[in-house]
């Protein structure tokens, strides 16, 4: 056994007692349909980065199916619920949303696939059509910490079976303190990247400094092993980002997450407007100045979600999967009104956020999303992305509310924030009746 793999096992086990599993509330079945899908998804996204690994052999539609099946049809069950025993609407950011995916629809019309737009909505809808009551925040942290854990053990798992196929050696011009990387010659990017949101998310939903404390030195434990820049440099980003979080909700200020997004939002605009040598950040920077070459001849609409993966590579570019910068991969694909309106729907979901908790979380992740996609496009709507459901997560989690989640709607009147007042005649508490 390798000292990578050691290190690998100890990663895993301090982030796994950093989440504190034993304190999860409530049996499993009795958990709302929203915990099961954060299960779903976040499991999903998590195995179907371990793909890069040659594990296994596999085909494109199992590929998409792994990534995005799971969670799709646990949405539409959340939809079909929402439809038939509550009263749906729109949720926190769900119009400009709305407003995004009919313009992808606009370039399926004009002749480009509908195929990743679709399966990109579908992913959506419980994030733009919710209860009028909106989901239970504590089931959403619930079903992260169970299904980061999942991940972290079949990782383990992986590399306890198939340490030949997990360990390698590193790329040349990148290697983990180790000397060893998790996914050889630079295979585990995919799984870096992941790795690196799913830390800061787990500081996020991690109660007390020392189990936070854990966490932070597992996650980066793992993410260094895969010796991927793009993850280490985003995670500690993304620490910044924690700590952000920890000192808005301590000092109940929101100015220290605002600065967080506004400092993540001008590290992703500016670094490919600034780079202009082609050959740097591994050629990233030449997919970058293409942008700006195209990007004139529909500067609106831009040229939908699937245009730069159907090129024919006639244009002398290797475009990879995307552009690797979420502001250039949204210009692309849906222009300025495309950016704007993915811009105003995270802004919608913050501004529907009245509990200082609920906002820091979505903020705080909202600022993981980009950051997480400054040499990546880790995660944005109209295509699956190397994790499909950082985004989704996002206007999900703005959609939630503290507490309890009753199961009856509230009367219209009734303000969902409150507390739904006892029916007239039921029966008095049985503490006030002894």
């Amino acid at each position: 056994m390798t000292i990578a793999s050691i290190a690998l096992f100890v990663g895993a086990a301090l982030w796994v007692v950093g989440l504190g599993l034993t304190k999860e509330r409530g049996r499993l079945r009795d958990q709302p349909l929203e915990f099961w899908w954060v299960v779903a998804a976040f499991t999903s996204s998590g195995m179907g980065t371990l793909l890069s690994f040659n594990l296994f052999t596999y085909t494109l539609n199992g590929a998409v199916f792994l990534e995005a099946g799971p969670p799709a049809i646990i949405g539409l069950l959340m939809i079909a619920l929402t439809f038939t025993e509550h009263r749906p609407r729109l949720g926190a950011g769900g119009i400009a949303m709305l407003g995004l995916f009919v313009l992808f629809g606009v370039h399926v019309v004009v002749g480009q696939s509908p195929l990743m737009p679709l399966i990109s909505f579908a992913l959506f809808l419980p994030a733009m059509f919710v209860p009028y009551r909106r989901y239970d925040f504590e089931a959403l942290k619930s079903g992260l910490r169970i299904a980061i854990s999942a991940c972290l053990g079949v990782l383990s798992l992986f590399v306890l079976t198939q340490p030949g196929k997990m360990i390698g050696p590193c790329r040349l011009d990148k290697c983990s303190v180790w000397g060893l990387s998790l996914g050889e010659t630079g295979s585990g990017n995919a799984v870096g990247m992941f790795l690196a949101g799913v830390g800061v998310l787990s500081i996020l939903v991690t109660a007390g400094w020392w189990r936070s404390l854990l966490v932070a030195i597992g996650a980066w434990l793992l993410v260094d092993l895969t010796s991927s820049r793009s993850a280490l440099y985003s995670f500690l980003a993304g620490v910044g980002i924690a700590l952000a979080w920890a000192l808005t909700t301590r000092l109940r200020s929101r100015g220290f997450l605002w600065a967080a997004l506004a400092a993540a939002s001008a590290v992703v605009v500016t670094l490919p407007l600034v780079i202009t040598d082609p050959t740097k950040f591994t050629g990233r920077a030449q997919l970058w100045q293409y942008t700006w070459q195209i990007l004139p001849s529909s500067p609106i609409a831009g040229f939908g979600p699937s245009f730069w993966v159907r090129g024919d590579g006639s244009d002398g570019i290797d475009r990879n999967y995307a552009t690797h910068n979420l502001f250039t991969e949204m210009l692309i694909s849906g222009g300025v009104l495309g950016l704007s309106l993915f811009v105003g729907a995270i802004l919608g979901a913050l501004a529907a956020q009245r509990s200082l908790a609920t906002w820091a979380h979505v903020a705080a992740t909202a600022a993981m999303v980009i950051i997480t996609s400054m040499t990546e496009v880790t995660s944005a709507p109209g295509r699956l992305y190397l994790v499909p459901c950082f985004v989704v997560y996002l206007f999900v989690a703005a959609n939630t509310r503290q507490g309890r989640v009753p199961e009856d709607d509230a009367p219209p009147e009734q303000d969902a924030d409150e507390p739904v007042p006892d029916d007239e005649g039921s029966e008095p508490p049985l503490a006030l009746t002894a």
